[in-house]
């Protein structure tokens, strides 16, 4: 995927970046360690990699690129510092427990990272990369817009939920207040919806029909949080915990899994 993606899209170089990255971190740390903690991180600084260096090699950097650019920076260095932060308190990622078997095994997570990063950043890079001339119009307002909502629904449902973890009186509870009392998973909503409205607006400067590949950032994160790495382990981590408990069964038959409102 990462190959053919960035072959399609004229970002070898990008995609061999995080790619590269990635393979440093695991062989310089996690391998030796047998350690996780710089996952998130070096994920962080492959995001800032690839973001600055498409943004820096244009030679005719235009508004459009750099409030995207900084909006992808903004997220990649919350997000980054909250998860750096998380693990240091945990100690571990129980998602990679399994993984830690062996060298191999545990090399898996880190290919995919700089797949994820790599698609992730996908537009960004496409738009940085092409010498787009388009002035502002509405999807860049609309989608920079729409990205200040999901950020905020993204940041206020993780303090709420780190509020909520460390008052020892909601040990072994599962959170149902603020946001979450509408959503599951209201940071992943946030989420999505900051990639989808960077989409917005890149398409306004995309090009060529290979530049709406970039598309596959929001559908890529999706796929993810909804289908891989997200809500499937820890729905599994919950359940093991909570199920039978009829006020997390009724949590779950009654709150919309994503977005607000949605049927169940």
């Amino acid at each position: 995927v990462l190959a053919g993606v960035s072959y399609v899209t004229e970002l070898q170089v990008y995609a061999l970046i995080a790619l590269g990255l990635q393979c440093f971190v695991f062989l310089a740390h996690g391998l030796p360690q047998m350690s996780e903690k710089l996952y998130d991180v070096s994920g962080s600084l492959t995001h800032l990699a690839l973001i600055l260096a498409s943004l820096l090699q244009s030679t005719n950097r235009n508004p459009r690129q750099i409030v995207c650019s900084i909006l992808g920076i903004i997220w990649l260095t919350r997000l980054g510092s909250f998860l750096f932060q998380r693990i240091l308190r945990d100690g571990r990622d129980t998602r990679m427990e399994d993984m830690k078997t062996s060298g191999i095994r545990f090399f898996v997570p880190w290919v995919i990272q700089a797949l994820r990063v790599f698609l992730t950043d996908l537009p960004i890079v496409i738009l940085n990369t092409i010498e787009d001339s388009e002035e502002l119009s509405f999807l860049d307002f609309f989608g920079w817009s729409l990205w200040t909502i999901g950020f905020i629904f993204e940041v206020v449902a993780d303090a709420q939920k780190f509020i909520f973890r460390n008052d020892p009186r909601n040990h072994d509870k599962f959170i149902t207040s603020g946001l979450w009392r509408y959503s599951q998973h209201p940071n992943y909503l946030g989420e999505i919806l900051m990639w989808s409205a960077i989409c917005v607006s890149a398409t306004a400067g995309f090009r060529k029909p290979s530049h709406l590949l970039g598309w596959l950032s929001p559908v890529f994160t999706y796929y993810i949080l909804i289908h891989v790495s997200g809500i499937p382990m820890l729905k599994a981590k919950a359940d093991k915990k909570w199920k039978g408990n009829p006020e997390y069964e009724r949590y779950i038959a009654h709150t919309p899994l994503i977005i607000p409102g949605q049927r169940t």
